[in-house]
């Protein structure tokens, strides 16, 4: 499938981490768009990672995206707004270029937790500074159509034997200790922002899952349902913490297959639009 491909900036001169990449098939397939946010413990990785899952979308004619975010001095909050930002940049492109209007978002891991703010939490409600509407970004980005997950924390409140090396990080990107703020940690919490009408979730579960436990995830899944909307949880046997980064083992394909269907079922009827 051939496609065009751009990387935008947010800001000039250049801020590391406020950036996204845009790859644009010549023949739209679907009318649903895909925004892609890289994991890595919120403190590594980049937009270029998600490339090799993004791929095969692209090939079947689905327009992807995939955003970095500032990772170095910087709090939770300030990353949320990163994302916001971009996502509402890839919208007001998509709009420039006729593209599709509704945008499911996918994130792994650190990606994972923004993903599902971006998708359940209003603009503000976890304490971001407000999104800029700007020509460049474009206006607060419209409701999510869906979000898929792989490696999800859903709450940043404290549980039973948390993983130590996980919790030092998750309090570093707060920024302040949770026995001092622990509304901040509520607040950043995809958990407590459940709530009538949010979209549609799929969580993709590795089943040696040892960071974020498996149970607080069916938690998520039940209070989602509770409220009327769709919830979804996919287990993948052999599959760890992270583990859908390309495309070559049977539990990867799998995810891919599963991914895909969900994208599928948050969109509409397959369009063959040229570009």
């Amino acid at each position: 499938m051939a496609y065009t491909f751009e990387s935008n900036y947010l800001d000039w001169p250049l801020v590391p981490g406020r950036a996204w990449d845009l790859f644009m098939p010549r023949q739209v397939k679907l009318p649903v768009a895909v925004f892609f946010v890289h994991g890595g413990g919120w403190n590594a990785g980049n937009r270029a990672g998600m490339h090799r899952i993004m791929s095969p979308l692209t090939d079947a004619g689905i327009v992807t995206a995939s955003t970095d975010y500032r990772l170095q001095g910087v709090r939770i909050t300030d990353q949320l707004t990163d994302v916001r930002e971009t996502l509402g940049a890839f919208q007001a492109r998509l709009r420039a270029l006729g593209g599709p209007q509704r945008i499911v978002a996918y994130g792994e891991s650190a990606g994972a937790h923004l993903a599902l703010l971006l998708a359940l939490a209003q603009p503000g409600a976890c304490g971001e500074k407000p999104i800029r509407d700007t020509a460049r970004t474009g206006p607060v980005h419209a409701p999510l159509a869906g979000v898929a997950v792989q490696s999800a924390p859903t709450t940043f409140e404290p549980w039973d034997d948390i993983f130590p090396q996980i919790w030092t990080v998750m309090q570093a990107i707060v920024g302040e200790t949770y026995a001092r703020h622990p509304d901040l940690y509520r607040a950043v919490s995809p958990l407590a922002h459940v709530q009538p009408g949010c979209p549609p979730v799929l969580l993709m579960e590795a089943a040696n899952e040892h960071m974020f436990p498996i149970e607080l995830n069916q938690r998520f899944v039940e209070a989602v349902r509770a409220v009327g909307s769709r919830a979804e949880m996919t287990m993948y046997p052999k599959a760890e913490h992270g583990f859908f980064c390309e495309i070559v083992r049977r539990c990867q394909a799998d995810a891919l297959r599963d991914l895909m269907r969900f994208v599928r079922s948050c969109g509409c009827e397959p369009v063959d639009k040229p570009m």
